[in-house]
């Protein structure tokens, strides 16, 4: 048992241990002993077997119940992706969603993987967003479709992209800051930057159509790995950099 400030609502309670990345976004990396492994950029972290994802104590058990409501809604949808392609393959339209759950699940992601102290999530640092964020996610605002905006991208033809969690990497996209990550057979892209609203509004980010429009990227194995080693590299690289 253990006391403390909830991330989310600002209250002295007890604290349940959260997940800080949803637990079904670990269901493709287990084995059959239902382990995973973890491996750090970080030099001195070695990889080791987990049987849960990564957890901390963040959260109240109220808090943590709303984002778990979130995380079920969005568990279901991603869980039946397959049954929505398009004929030519080249994305998958869900017809009838609710923006404001699938919204405030990924925000919450980011907003989590601000506020642990897990060596894992380190590149992100939301500054003055994460207090808008927070805020957002404790009134259940899950603003406009261009505000933190987000967008995700099924990895196919790479087998391991199904068994690969990537934490944040900071990256730039169409001139603003944001953050990428591989989870679940998918990249995450979120915008952070003051200024999304500037951001074409044809790109199918989560609520700027009817539909929740997931574009598909295929990589051979080769190319993905390449891709991962790549934004491992610049983890470190960055680590380096705020160190001296």
């Amino acid at each position: 048992m253990k006391f403390g400030i909830c991330k989310l609502c600002l209250e002295d309670k007890e604290l349940i241990h959260s997940h800080v990345f949803s637990e079904f976004l670990y269901e493709p990396t287990y084995d059959e002993a239902h382990k995973y492994i973890s491996v750090s950029s970080h030099p001195y972290h070695k990889a080791k077997p987990f049987q849960v994802g990564m957890r901390e104590y963040l959260l109240c058990q109220k808090c943590d119940g709303q984002i778990g409501t979130y995380e079920g809604y969005a568990a279901g949808i991603l869980r039946q992706t397959d049954k929505y392609r398009t004929r030519d393959g080249r994305a998958i339209v869900i017809p009838d969603f609710d923006y404001s759950s699938f919204k405030l699940f990924g925000l919450s992601l980011i907003w989590r993987s601000h506020i642990t102290s897990i060596h894992m999530f380190g590149e992100v640092n939301l500054g003055p967003h994460a207090e808008r964020i927070r805020k957002m996610l404790h009134s259940a605002d899950p603003g406009e479709p261009s505000r933190y905006c987000f967008t995700l991208i099924k990895i196919e033809g790479a087998e391991s992209a199904n068994t690969v969690i990537h934490a944040p990497a900071r990256t730039r996209f169409r001139g603003h800051n944001a953050y990428i990550f591989m989870a679940y057979g998918f990249d995450w892209l979120f915008v952070t930057s003051s200024h999304s609203s500037s951001l074409p509004k044809d790109y199918p980010f989560v609520g700027m159509k009817p539909e929740l429009v997931i574009l598909t990227k295929t990589m051979s194995e080769k190319e993905f790995i390449k891709e991962m080693r790549r934004r491992m590299g610049s983890e470190l690289i960055e680590k380096s950099k705020r160190a001296t």
